[in-house]
């Protein structure tokens, strides 16, 4: 079953042209740019046993990981969650909570959160910070790059999911 990232692999999609404009850091991405970043943190997160249908926070501010972040979920069959950057302490664990979540996508500030409440967070296998690593979390850097022919997940209803 298709999804969303798809549209990143169509082949009428040209890689160089840009597909998203972050002004506030003057940053600029291909549509290729998008589709190896989705790629690569959709792996890692696959490789952390991430898989189809666990639910994954994003405790994030507006920006480019934000949206990658949402793609690299999406493309591996996984539930993004999106959470109120604005939310501390208390707000947080209850939005893990709530979801599940097996994991929670964030920067420093956020791990620093997450790190203080993740002893009251079950389901919470890892923190991923994509501002380096801080309080135990796994720094976004460090995911490998993907295989350029990397697809989007089978994740029909009732198939097992799959990254092709």
């Amino acid at each position: 079953m298709p999804d969303v990232t798809t549209l990143l692999d169509a082949k009428s999609v040209p890689d160089a042209k840009a597909g998203f404009i972050c002004p506030t850091r003057t940053e600029t991405y291909s549509y290729g740019q998008l589709r190896s970043e989705m790629n690569r943190i959709g792996l890692g997160l696959s490789g952390l046993g991430i898989k189809k249908g666990d639910r994954v926070c994003i405790y994030l501010d507006s920006s480019p990981e934000y949206l990658i972040s949402y793609f690299a979920n999406w493309r591996i069959g996984a539930v993004a969650v999106p959470t109120n950057i604005a939310y501390r302490g208390e707000e947080v664990l209850h939005a893990i909570n709530d979801a599940g979540a097996s994991a929670i996508i964030t920067d420093g500030q956020g791990a620093n959160i997450v790190a203080a409440i993740r002893c009251n967070a079950p389901t919470l296998s890892c923190i991923i910070c994509t501002d380096g690593t801080r309080d135990g979390s796994i720094s976004w850097k460090s995911f490998p790059p993907a295989p350029p022919a990397m697809r989007a997940a089978n994740c029909a209803a009732d198939d097992v999911c799959h990254i092709q």
